[in-house]
C-alpha cells in the first residue's frame, strides 16, 4: 500500500504550507509562496516468502518561494514534517523517513526559487 504515501505526505505537509501543497504539479497560477509539491519516484518492495514485507519509497519534494530564505525555511519545515516520523496509517504504517538529498534552484520563467529534497520512506503493510 505505498502507493499511498501521497496522502500521508499530503497530511503532513498540509499543516505546514496551510494546505498549499500539491500533488505532481501546482495548479497553474498557484499564487501564494511557499507551497510544496511532491510526488513519488520510486517504490522498491522487499519480498519474502510470503509475499512483500516492505516498502522503500522515493518522495520528491520541491519547495517554492519568491525569495532564497523563503524557500529555505520552508524546505526546512518540510524536513522537520516528515524526518525521522513515524505513524500508523488506515492502510499501511510509515516505519522511519530519511532525508537522502537536497538541491536548490532558481527558475527565471517564474522569478521562483526552489527547493528540491529526496525523502526515503520504509512502510509496511500491517
Amino acid at each position: 500500500m505505498s502507493m499511498l504515501i501521497g496522502t500521508y505526505v499530503h497530511e503532513k505537509l498540509s499543516e505546514a504550507f496551510d494546505g498549499r501543497c500539491y500533488p505532481v504539479v501546482a495548479p497553474q497560477g498557484a499564487g501564494r509562496t511557499p507551497f510544496a509539491v511532491y510526488r513519488i519516484l520510486k517504490v522498491e518492495p522487499d519480498y519474502t516468502k510470503d509475499g512483500a514485507m516492505w516498502d522503500r519509497v522515493s518522495v520528491e519534494v520541491v519547495t517554492v518561494g519568491r525569495s532564497y530564505d523563503e524557500t529555505a525555511s520552508a524546505s526546512q519545515s518540510v524536513r522537520l514534517s516528515l524526518e525521522g516520523c513515524a505513524a500508523e496509517c488506515e492502510d499501511f504504517d510509515v516505519e522511519e523517513c530519511t532525508l537522502t538529498g537536497y538541491a536548490d534552484d532558481y527558475d527565471e520563467a517564474g522569478d521562483l526559487y526552489t527547493g528540491r529534497a529526496l525523502y526515503e520512506f520504509v512502510t509496511i503493510t500491517p
